[in-house]
C-alpha cells in the first residue's frame, strides 16, 4: 500500500512537470524570455498534477468516448481551477491571475479559451500521457521508489514552507509601506495647512514646533526608506521571479504599493 502510494505520487509530479513545461513555454513564448511560470520555484505546477490525477481518475471509463471525454475533463479541470484561485486569493489576500479581459470568464478566475485547452490536455493526457508514463513509473524498483520518492517529497515541503514564508513577509511588508506611505501623506497635508496659515500671526508657533516637525517628518522618511530597503533585499529573488511568473498578480489590500514596487523592480532591469 505504501509503495502505491508512493508510485502515485510519482505520478502527480510527473504531470505536475509536465503541466509546469507547458505553462511556462507557453508565456515565455509572448514574453520573448523565460519564465518559470509556477507558484513554487521548482520546476512544478501542482494544480496540473491534481487535475491530471483527478482526470485520470474519473474519467478512464470514458477513454473511448472522446467528446464526452472531452467535456468531462473540460468541467472537472475548469472546476479545479476555480477553486484554486479562490483559495489562493483568500489565504494570501492576493489574486494570482485575472482572465477579465477575455470573454466568457467567471470572475476572471476561470474563462472559456483556458476550459476548451484543458479539455484538450484531458484527452491527450487520458488517451497518450497516462498509459507511457504510468509504464514508467511501474518498472522503477520498489527500493527506488521509495528512496525517490521520499527525496522528492522532502524537496517539495521545503519549496512550498519557503514559497509560503516568502509571501506572507511580502504581504507583511506591503501593510507596513502602505502605513508609512499613508503616514507621509498625513504629515504632507499637516505642512500644507501650515503654509496657508497667517505666517506673521503664526510665527512663535512655528518656531517652537518647526524644529520637531522636520525631526519627526525626516525619521518616517528613514523609516519608509528602511522599510523598502528592506523589501528590496529579503527574498528579492523569488519576489521577482513571482512578480515575472505572475504578470496579472493583484492586492487585495494593498494594490497601489503593490503597483509601486513592480515598477521600481522594472526600472532597475
Amino acid at each position: 500500500m505504501f509503495i502505491l502510494i508512493i508510485r502515485l505520487f510519482l505520478l502527480f509530479l510527473a504531470y505536475s512537470f509536465i503541466g509546469w513545461v507547458c505553462e511556462s513555454a507557453y508565456c515565455s513564448i509572448f514574453e520573448h524570455k523565460f519564465v518559470n511560470r509556477g507558484f513554487l520555484t521548482g520546476p512544478i505546477c501542482p494544480v496540473y498534477g491534481f487535475g491530471a490525477l483527478a482526470v485520470i481518475g474519473l474519467l478512464m471509463p470514458l477513454r473511448d468516448n472522446l467528446p464526452l471525454l472531452f467535456v468531462a475533463g473540460m468541467i472537472i479541470t475548469t472546476v479545479l481551477e476555480y477553486i484554486t484561485a479562490l483559495l489562493l486569493e483568500k489565504l494570501f489576500h492576493m489574486k494570482w491571475w485575472d482572465y477579465s479581459r477575455y470573454k466568457f470568464n467567471l470572475h476572471g478566475r476561470v474563462c472559456l479559451l483556458n476550459s476548451i485547452e484543458f479539455g484538450i490536455l484531458s484527452v491527450i493526457a487520458v488517451k497518450l500521457l497516462h498509459p507511457a508514463i504510468k509504464g514508467l513509473v511501474d518498472n522503477i524498483p520498489s527500493l527506488a521508489v521509495i528512496l525517490l520518492g521520499c527525496s522528492l517529497a522532502a524537496l517539495l515541503l521545503t519549496d512550498c514552507a519557503i514559497t509560503v514564508h516568502t509571501i506572507a513577509q511580502f504581504n507583511g511588508r506591503l501593510s507596513q509601506l502602505t502605513a508609512l506611505l499613508d503616514e507621509i501623506k498625513a504629515k504632507t497635508e499637516v505642512y500644507k495647512t501650515l503654509a496657508q496659515q497667517n505666517l506673521s500671526a503664526k510665527l512663535e508657533h512655528l518656531m517652537e514646533h518647526e524644529n520637531t516637525r522636520i525631526v519627526e517628518a525626516r525619521e518616517t522618511l528613514e523609516r519608509l526608506k528602511a522599510k523598502a530597503d528592506l523589501l528590496e533585499t529579503r527574498n528579492k529573488l523569488l519576489v521577482r521571479r513571482l512578480l515575472a511568473a505572475f504578470p496579472d498578480m493583484t492586492s487585495v489590500k494593498h494594490q497601489p504599493m503593490l503597483e509601486r514596487i513592480r515598477l521600481t523592480i522594472k526600472n532597475k532591469k
